[in-house]
């Protein structure tokens, strides 16, 4: 009888083996790829995020004669139901309540940010991670722009405190709003930042900013700044942020970008000033500019105001 030639042959066990190693291989070569592209597109959700935020402060400086909103503001008023509240705000929050938006409360009595105050590749049970001493925190203000403020709206005080370096303290640190129009290279000025929490062994957890002051605090690998960082998006060694000019763009984490030059600062008038990384100076320090000290410009301390509520 003639054999059957159409007959379907069948996998061997070693082809079978040799096709599930490719398979694998394929795998794993593609998944941190788009595990990558994952984390891009959340990178880039945040950064549209943060920008919304640079819109609403830029919004509310234009109803408030130019002053920006506090980086902190311990306020104390009348609640809805007429009785005394007093208590902590961070800019977020302060931000959100401006809006007429309010957080969902879910984590130690303390308000989540929520829509455009978050960070999508922060989980809210990871929450705890951007928790501060006074709220839930993702986006970090720059320090050397915001106010500090302590308002009672009981019996009408109002206290507003800012810092500056040195040498400036006198020129930029008055008792008076912060303004938007008093920033130079709005381009390049920073407003919001990503967030970075890190270790304390004194409390035995980590702690999130409040606001950066230097390059040294969003750098991501352990400083004098802080050790045992958690940011974002440090995979991608990007901090998302958004500038005074109302532009928003993921800035570089590594040392190497922070950590470029040093020169010393010294306000018109001075022959000696602070000694600043120039990055920081052109992200951070808004007031900063380089002077040989002495120089032409006769230095006068402004007249100090009694401040005004924006």
């Amino acid at each position: 009888m003639k054999p059957n030639t159409h007959a379907r042959r069948g996998f061997t066990l070693i082809e079978l083996l040799v096709v599930i190693a490719i398979v694998a291989a394929l795998v794993a070569i593609l998944l941190p790829a788009l595990s990558s592209v994952r984390s891009t597109g959340r990178l880039v959700v945040c950064v549209s995020n943060i920008r919304q935020q640079g819109i609403a402060i830029a919004a509310y400086a234009n109803e408030s004669r130019e002053r920006l909103p506090p980086k902190y503001i311990h306020l104390t008023e009348y609640d809805r139901d007429g009785e005394i509240a007093s208590g902590p705000w961070l800019i977020n929050a302060y931000m959100a309540k401006w809006a007429g938006e309010e957080f969902p409360t879910r984590f130690e009595g303390w308000s989540h940010p929520t829509g455009m105050w978050r960070c999508p590749e922060v989980r809210m049970e990871a929450d705890g991670e951007r928790l501060t001493h006074n709220g839930v925190l993702h986006h970090a203000p720059n320090g050397w722009l915001f106010s500090s403020v302590v308002e009672n709206r009981v019996n009408g005080s109002l206290f507003v405190s800012n810092q500056a370096h040195a040498g400036w303290d006198q020129r930029y640190a008055q008792s008076d709003w912060r303004r938007v129009d008093s920033v130079r290279r709005a381009d390049a000025v920073i407003m919001l930042m990503d967030n970075v929490s890190s270790w304390e062994a004194a409390h035995n957890h980590h702690d999130a900013r409040e606001f950066f002051e230097a390059g040294c605090e969003a750098v991501k690998v352990d400083n004098e700044c802080g050790t045992q960082k958690i940011g974002s998006h440090d995979r991608l060694s990007r901090r998302p942020a958004s500038f005074v000019d109302g532009h928003a763009a993921g800035v570089p984490s590594e040392g190497e970008y922070w950590f470029d030059e040093q020169s010393m600062y010294a306000p018109p008038g001075q022959a000696s000033g602070p000694t600043l990384w120039r990055r920081d100076v052109e992200h951070l320090v808004w007031y900063a500019e380089p002077h040989s000290g002495g120089g032409p410009e006769e230095y006068r301390t402004p007249r100090r105001k009694q401040p005004r509520r924006p």
